[in-house]
C-alpha cells in the first residue's frame, strides 16, 4: 500500500478545501485491455481515468466500488477483489483518498458511459499513450497491472 500524493503530480496549491474525502477506483482489466472512463466533472474533467469516485457515509468499500463502476459504466460487477493501492488526490478545491480495488465484471455487458462519465472504453495497453490519462496514472498502470490478472474470478461479495 502506498500514498503517493507527490508520485501522482499533485501538490497542495493555495488553500485546500477543508476535510479528506474518501474515494475508490476499479482497476478491470480484461485480456489485454482496461477499463477508462472520461471524467465529464471536475477534478480532471476531459481526462480519461478508472472508473471510481466518492463513498457515501456509511457505505462498505466493496460496495461503493461495484456501485461507482455501475452508474459510470453500466457494468455489473461479479466481484470486487483484493484492495491493489491507497493513493491520494491533492488539489486546490479537493483532497481525496482514493481505495484502489480489482474488480472483475461479468462478461458480454453492454458498456455505456453514464453519471459523471462523458465516455467509456476497454483501451489496450498498447493504445494507453493516444489517451490523456489523469496524473500519474501510466505509472501506476504499469505498477499495477500484473496485479489486475492475477486470480480466477473469485466470490461475489457480501
Amino acid at each position: 500500500m502506498s500514498l503517493s500524493a507527490g508520485d501522482l503530480g499533485n501538490e497542495t496549491r493555495g488553500n485546500v478545501v477543508s476535510g479528506i474525502e474518501l474515494a475508490v477506483a476499479a482497476l478491470v482489466i480484461r485480456e489485454e485491455d482496461v477499463l477508462l472512463i472520461k471524467r465529464g466533472n471536475a477534478p480532471s474533467k476531459g481526462k480519461w481515468t478508472l472508473p471510481g469516485g466518492r463513498v457515501l457515509p456509511g457505505e462498505p468499500l466493496a460496495k461503493a466500488v461495484a456501485r461507482e463502476l455501475h452508474e459510470e459504466t453500466d457494468l455489473l460487477s461479479a466481484s470486487v477483489g483484493k484492495l491493489l493501492d491507497v493513493t491520494e488526490w491533492i488539489g486546490t478545491e479537493h483532497h481525496f483518498v482514493i481505495c484502489d480495488f480489482r474488480v472483475f465484471v461479468f462478461p458480454d455487458q453492454s458498456l455505456r458511459a453514464g453519471d459523471d462519465a462523458d465516455d467509456a472504453r476497454w483501451v489496450s495497453r498498447a493504445d494507453l499513450s493516444q489517451y490523456l490519462l489523469t496524473s500519474g496514472l501510466t505509472a501506476w498502470l504499469a505498477a499495477h497491472w500484473e496485479d489486475g490478472l492475477e486470480g480466477e474470478v473469485p466470490g461475489r461479495f457480501a
